[in-house]
């Protein structure tokens, strides 16, 4: 019931009136408390469900960027990661992502909890971040002008060796989904930018959207890691 409950609301938010984002934000801003230790912060998962990501999202993105950028590791990093991937995803184009795309990506890998040991020291655990968000992210940024790509570059090139037949661990299933994740978010939205027409996503500007050079830079990162996916301890499905 509860989850039918977010459901609703989140599909009428892109009908509330202009004013309702700032509406929202006054009300809930000073209740938030990102030093909440717990399973996450109730203000943010709040705050997921009902901002309207297709408009108003200047009020907040500079300001909940900042508040993430304050905190290491923090319980809330999830529901972050998905705000910004749903508003991602819905402005393609629309958002200048450079200035964030770095301590993304290293969020994102931060987050996936790879065996670190310096001088019989372990890292410490992260909180986990949704695949299906990152995934949602990562396509959400790539383009012509972006810089995403070379990014996921070198992500693809850390994580190869984690997915060796040798290696096993708790990282292998998010790794799996991202690998799942990552084509075809990608191919939702080749499908949207060049034959959906009339669709309800906001308009990407032509220069913004994927050309075949990103097409086959995508492409050509992916191939590597999914052939070494090919023979680790992935679940075959």
């Amino acid at each position: 019931m509860e989850g039918n409950l977010q459901c609703a609301i989140q599909v009428c938010t892109p009908y509330f009136r202009p004013s309702a984002t700032q509406e929202i934000l006054d009300e809930l801003m000073p209740k938030l408390q990102p030093l909440d230790n717990g399973s996450g912060c109730e203000v943010v998962t709040i705050l997921n469900i009902f901002l309207n990501y297709e408009q108003g999202y200047e009020l907040w993105f500079d300001k909940f960027m900042s508040i993430w950028n304050g905190y290491h590791n923090p319980p809330w990093a999830g529901d972050f990661m998905t705000m910004y991937a749903v508003v991602g995803q819905k402005n393609i184009g629309h958002i200048d992502w450079e200035p964030y795309i770095p301590a993304m990506f290293a969020r994102i890998t931060r987050s996936i909890n790879f065996p670190v040991n310096y001088r019989n020291t372990k890292g410490g655990r992260t909180n986990g971040i949704p695949p299906d968000a990152v995934a949602t992210w990562i396509v959400s940024a790539l383009g012509p002008r972006s810089s995403a790509q070379k990014y996921l570059n070198t992500f693809m090139s850390t994580i190869e060796s984690y997915l060796h037949p040798a290696n096993t661990g708790k990282w292998v299933k998010m790794l799996g989904d991202l690998l799942y994740l990552l084509p075809r978010f990608f191919i939702d939205r080749l499908v949207v930018e060049r034959y959906r027409k009339g669709h309800h996503i906001r308009p990407i500007p032509n220069e913004h959207k994927l050309s075949e050079e990103c097409i086959t830079a995508f492409v050509e990162c992916m191939k590597p890691v999914a052939f070494q996916a090919m023979y680790s301890r992935l679940n075959t499905q």
